[in-house]
């Protein structure tokens, strides 16, 4: 488990190192501004999560917002290691997270 505050501090370095330098221009500055307001946002959309039945039932999120990211890695990894996944962005284009981005992700979370 760790606090919201390592996965926040883990998934600005991430997106800065790894996603950021992939993009370009006008693409690269919305992904930019749009993931630092997530990330600045995360405690909030923890307490949400925390709330949602399968993820309290999980217990991804505890009541002091210690996430087991660990847990998140195992179930995820598996999936990631099948196929990418893809999300399109308005304004971005698409953006493709791969295996290594998960690993990277979790690294930067666990050892940021």
């Amino acid at each position: 488990m760790v606090t919201i505050d390592k996965v926040k501090s883990g998934a600005a370095q991430w997106i800065d190192r790894e996603l950021l330098p992939k993009m370009s221009g006008l693409s690269r500055w919305v992904f930019g501004a749009v993931s630092t307001g997530v990330v600045l946002k995360l405690d909030k959309l923890a307490e949400n999560m925390r709330s949602d039945p399968v993820v309290s039932a999980m217990g991804i999120i505890d009541d002091n917002n210690m996430v087991d990211v660990e847990m998140l890695y195992q179930l995820i990894m598996p999936q990631a290691e099948k196929c990418p996944a893809e999300i399109s962005l308005p304004g971005v284009g698409t953006v493709r997270i791969t295996a290594d981005d998960v690993r990277n992700l979790y690294t930067f979370i666990t050892q940021g």
